[in-house]
């Protein structure tokens, strides 16, 4: 069910793109949390040491524009572009013949890439939690440690949701302008949806697009405040994201393959 030497392949032809999105959420992440820090304790703009924000800032606004905004976009770049090249790209440029003309069964190539996927979604943002602990940890930002965290563990099941959806479509289609089509489509419309839902104060009619968007199911309000609705919201999340890497892994093993 998973091949060690794919899963090194895959790690050696994907580790520059993944370095890099990581390393810009770190870096943005890190730049924010210092700026916010630097607002709140400055009392020249009315800053509170540790308290709810000088000059009006919200240190919980700062996350939910960063996790919602910066985190969603470029992590939506990081599966989309991934997703493809696991399945649909190498079957479009030849090199998936390649690779099921060794000793590696179906199932293998399927359940070693969807591992490596999600696995390297969990690892970015375990990079970005323990950095921003540490950053908190330093300048003292008055941020709920175990909010923080589930803020963290939302977004990997988001991405879980988010990578699932890409990742079907990688399998479905044996052409990447196809797989894009529906990989990078549908996440896209998750996120405009979401966007067009936040102008319901301006047109009632507008809220109705929060019902089409996964996004509105990560709520930095809702789990920094600890909601209940954290709970259903978590599992609708699981269950589309293990529903569709599982629908991806069924649908590779018996699709035919043009060898």
């Amino acid at each position: 069910m998973f091949s060690k030497p794919l899963f090194k392949k895959t790690i050696k032809d994907n580790y520059k793109l993944w370095l890099g999105i990581t390393a810009a959420l770190t870096v943005m992440l890190v730049l924010l949390l210092v700026m916010t820090n630097s607002v709140i304790n400055n009392p020249d703009i009315g800053g509170r040491p540790n308290g709810g924000g000088g000059g009006g800032m919200s240190i919980n606004l700062v996350l939910e524009q960063f996790y919602t905004m910066f985190a969603m976009l470029l992590g939506m770049i990081y599966v989309i572009i991934t997703a493809n090249k696991l399945i649909a790209a190498q079957i479009d440029n030849g090199s998936m013949a390649v690779l099921m003309s060794r000793p590696v069964k179906r199932n293998q190539v399927s359940v070693t890439q969807a591992v490596y996927l999600f696995g390297s979604i969990a690892a970015m943002f375990s990079v970005v939690m323990g950095v921003g602990l540490a950053v908190i940890g330093a300048t003292g930002l008055n941020i709920a440690i175990g909010g923080f965290m589930l803020l963290n563990l939302g977004i990997v099941l988001f991405f879980l949701s988010i990578s699932g959806i890409s990742f079907l479509a990688s399998c479905l289609f044996n052409v990447s302008s196809k797989s894009l089509l529906m990989g990078a489509g549908i996440p896209v419309l998750f996120f405009l949806f979401n966007m067009l839902a936040g102008f319901s104060g301006m047109a009632e009619f507008m809220e109705l697009f929060k019902y089409l968007s996964l996004n509105t199911l990560f709520s930095v309000s809702d789990i920094m405040a600890y909601s209940t609705n954290l709970i259903w919201q978590f599992i609708i999340l699981f269950a589309v994201g293990a529903g569709c890497y599982t629908a991806g892994i069924w649908y590779f093993k018996k699709k035919d393959l043009p060898l």
